[in-house]
């Protein structure tokens, strides 16, 4: 039975069987106060109170402790280093607390680290940790290493869960595996891949290859070669797709690209961003892209959105199609080569706006409606094509709906439809038909062939080579002679409100006036067949006037020729039929006369007593049967 011997002969005494056999002592005292060590091993333990085990192991300092092994090194000031085993580990620090749990050539060097096993492993950091492996370095505060080769976690909180040349190097960053992975901003983490980088604050990819992100709080999800940039923004998936927007999403495709926000265009000082913007898909698709030299943009203000196809380039809102360019809060649906914006020069002030399909369409004005067809263009602010082909709305509030070749140019100007009709007057209308033009502020043109409505208010109702030339002319033909409106019909309304003493005349016109927009023949030869209706009303009485009375009229109808030749006009004997009056309205009567080329409608008060005024309301409906020469 084995017996304890004294301080000098060790815990075993010379009777012992234990272990190494023979009355040799197993474990004997070490050179440190109250160490213990494996005797005929070459282990030492020098510290006080240590532990070696083994063979060829050295506990140097205080309270360290090595269970087995060979070649191991527990050591540090203030002691306290555990090897529990393997081959050339260290366990090492000024503090003490290290630990290596077992493996080959592997280093806890930091206070209170550990390193559980592997090879060639070193815990550097306080408080690190690293779990197996190979070649891993684990130097920050707090740092672990699950395990893989050559990772390397060198910040506060670091973590490389496992894989190949990984490195968590930014604050409580993480890469969870895969090879050649750096997580370097604060709170960073790579999931996994290859050669991907999240080296801003609060960044992440969860996989793929070679993707880099650098803007707080981006993502990249996957794919290969993408680059976030801008803060808070994603790329899901894809291909060297770059996203410098800020709060920008591009969910996959191949090389589609947001640009950055804030850029200065061109040295001119104007500032535009790309933030809040999405690619859904698709390739080669861009939002506020410089094109060709510094001072060329496509230029955006956020909120723009590419959904997918190919070659797009926006600064707004795209669902799809090829090579669309767009601008500015805008959106095209899709099709192909259609542009909201400018393709050169500075551009981006074209916000708003929509293309939905079709190909080769360009919108350059704000809040632009394209619905579709091809080769249309919007110019004018708020102005609108259905579709159709190479129509161009540049009017501001102009309106195009379809047809081909027509052209509304001026404010508030429509055309419904037809071929290479012009509506180039303010507030003016072409129904449809083929070369008709209405060039007179609010005309209208209901269809037909080469007309033309020339005058305010005027209007044409179809047929071909009509002409309206006067204020509120409405013409209609069949033909020509020769040219426009040289064999028509024409309807003409006149009027006047005059306060008449007995028997006093005042001249009506087109617009009320009695002085412009009189009734002009167009040209220097022409015949009008002229019927004229009219109504003539009491409206007030003023003074002592007496032998008429408020709502006394007169109508009559009367029929002449008025006609020009040379220049120099002349009337007809009239013929007049279908007279009905009340009786103090019996004398009014209306004459018709030449006056420096125009036809001179007046209207004559009829004769009463006792002084004053009487204001009449005279209206006259004045139909021409028109030969021209």
């Amino acid at each position: 039975m084995a017996q304890f011997g004294d301080r000098n002969s060790g815990f075993f005494g010379a009777n012992s069987t234990g272990g190494g056999g023979g009355a040799c002592p197993i474990v004997i005292l070490g050179a440190g106060s109250c160490s213990t060590l494996r005797c005929g091993s070459a282990n030492t333990a020098t510290g006080d109170y240590t532990t070696a085990f083994g063979r060829d192991n050295a506990a140097s300092f205080n309270y360290s402790t090595i269970g087995g092994g060979q070649c191991n090194i527990a050591s540090g000031d203030c002691g306290y280093s555990t090897i529990s085993g393997g081959y050339k580990n260290t366990a090492s620090n000024y503090y003490g607390g290290a630990y290596v749990g077992g493996g080959r050539c592997n280093c806890a060097y930091g206070q209170e680290s550990v390193v559980s096993g592997g090879l060639c492993n070193s815990a550097g950091g306080q408080t690190s940790v690293i779990s197996g492996g190979l070649r891993n370095v684990s130097n920050g505060e707090l740092s672990n290493i699950g395990g893989g080769i050559c990772n390397t976690s060198s910040s506060y909180r670091s973590v490389v869960s496992g894989g190949n040349t990984n490195t968590a190097s930014g604050g409580e960053s993480t890469v969870s595996g895969g090879v050649l992975n750096t997580a370097s901003g604060y709170f960073s983490t790579v999931s996994g891949g290859r050669i991907n980088t999240a080296s801003a604050y609060y960044t992440t990819i969860s996989g793929g290859k070679e993707n880099c992100v650098s803007g707080i709080l981006g993502t990249a999800s996957g794919g290969y070669s993408n680059s976030v940039i801008g803060s808070a923004s994603v790329i899901s998936g894809g291909s060297s797709n770059t996203n410098w927007g800020d709060c920008s999403v591009v969910s996959g495709g191949l090389q589609n690209t947001i640009f950055s926000c804030n850029q200065s265009v061109g040295g001119t000082g104007i500032v535009f961003c790309a933030a809040n913007s999405f690619i859904g898909g698709g390739a080669l698709n861009y939002i506020n892209h410089s094109i060709g030299s510094a001072s060329t943009y496509i230029a955006a203000n956020g909120h723009n959105s590419i959904s997918g196809g190919y070659n797009n380039y926006v600064g707004a809102t795209l669902s799809g199609g090829g090579s669309n360019f767009i601008s500015g809060f805008s959106t095209i649906s899709g099709g192909g080569n259609n542009t909201i914006g400018s393709r050169g020069g500075v551009s981006g002030f074209y916000s708003c706006s929509t293309i939905s399909g079709g190909y080769q369409n360009c919108i350059s004005e704000k809040s632009v409606t394209i619905s579709g067809g091809y080769f249309n263009t919007g110019s004018g602010y708020n102005s609108t094509i259905g579709g159709g082909s190479f129509n161009n709305a540049s009017g501001t509030y102009s309106v195009i709906s379809g047809g081909y070749e027509n052209t509304a140019s001026n404010n508030k100007s429509t055309i419904g439809g037809g071929c290479q009709n012009i509506s180039s007057g303010c507030c003016s209308t072409i129904g449809g038909g083929y070369a008709n033009t209405s060039s007179g502020n609010v005309s209208t043109i209901t269809g037909g062939y080469s007309n033309s409505a020339s005058a305010i208010y005027s209007s044409i109702i179809g047929g071909r080579f009509g002409l309206a030339y006067l204020y509120g002319q409405t013409s209609n033909a069949s033909g020509e002679f020769a040219a426009l409106g040289d064999s028509q019909i024409s309807n003409l309304v006149a009027r006047k409100s005059a306060a008449l003493t007995t028997a006093a005349t005042s001249i009506l016109s087109l617009d009320g006036t009695g002085t412009t927009n009189l009734i002009i023949p167009s040209g220097s030869n022409r015949l009008w067949n002229v019927l004229v209706q009219y109504g003539a009303v009491v409206v007030s009485k003023t003074g002592t006037a007496t032998g008429v009375n408020i709502g006394d009229v007169k109508t009559h109808i009367d029929l002449f020729n008025y006609k020009l030749v040379g220049g120099v006009g002349t009337v007809s004997t009239i013929t007049s039929a279908a007279n009905h009056n009340d009786a103090s309205m019996a004398t009014a009567d209306m004459t018709y006369a030449n006056n420096a080329g125009s036809l001179q409608v007046t209207f004559v008060a009829p004769t009463f007593t006792g002084g004053g005024t009487v204001t009449f309301r005279t209206t006259a409906r004045i139909q021409l049967t028109e030969v021209a020469w």
